[in-house]
């Protein structure tokens, strides 16, 4: 699989999104999960069947398989949202706050690496293309120290799989004057594919 995530915790703010050219509905969603002593909410959509089938409701206890994807946002000129489409749900209560992402691509953008009170980051958008293999998802991801260094000295279209977890972080935008939220992979460890 080119794209993989896993997350468990608790699904809320269940609402119908949009309905496809099929005729399936499309719902979206958070699942709530506290990852190293931070609480977060990670946006997921899925289909009417998947919700039917696992009879997913309101602080429902989860445990979704799916995949990454980016949607383009008309209003936002050159930016994208990012959220879990989820194909399959088990409802194992041992499995809580858990969360991880596999993802095998190319790099297509990188950023010039940040060094913060010694500490080093870099920002990558990875090219993924989905598991059925008709599109890419543009995902981006973050390393630091190590993997920020590992980033920086990579070429663009260099073909590697990162391994990590979903996160999202806040930032103050200058230029509309609000804080906002962003989400983007955590990455932990960096494999070169040949």
């Amino acid at each position: 699989m080119n794209n993989f995530i896993n997350i468990a915790g608790t699904l809320c703010d269940i609402k119908k999104s949009h309905t496809e050219r099929s005729g399936q509905d499309i719902y979206s969603a958070n699942v709530s999960m506290n990852i190293e002593k931070k609480h977060i909410k990670v946006p997921v959509q899925f289909k009417d069947n998947v919700k039917q089938v696992y009879n997913l409701k309101e602080d429902s206890h989860v445990n979704l398989y799916g995949e990454l994807r980016t949607k383009n946002l008309k209003q936002d000129n050159d930016k994208s949202k990012l959220s879990v489409f989820a194909f399959i749900t088990q409802g194992n209560r041992q499995i809580n706050n858990y969360n991880e992402v596999v993802l095998t691509g190319f790099i297509c953008k990188k950023s010039k690496i940040i060094n913060k009170k010694s500490h080093n980051i870099c920002s990558v958008i990875i090219a993924v293309k989905r598991n059925n293999d008709t599109v890419h998802d543009f995902i981006p991801c973050v390393g630091h120290n190590l993997n920020a260094n590992l980033f920086r000295d990579m070429k663009l279209r260099t073909n590697i799989k990162v391994i990590g977890k979903f996160v999202n972080r806040e930032y103050y935008d200058h230029k509309e004057q609000c804080t906002k939220t962003t989400y983007e992979v955590l990455v932990r460890d960096i494999q070169v594919l040949p």
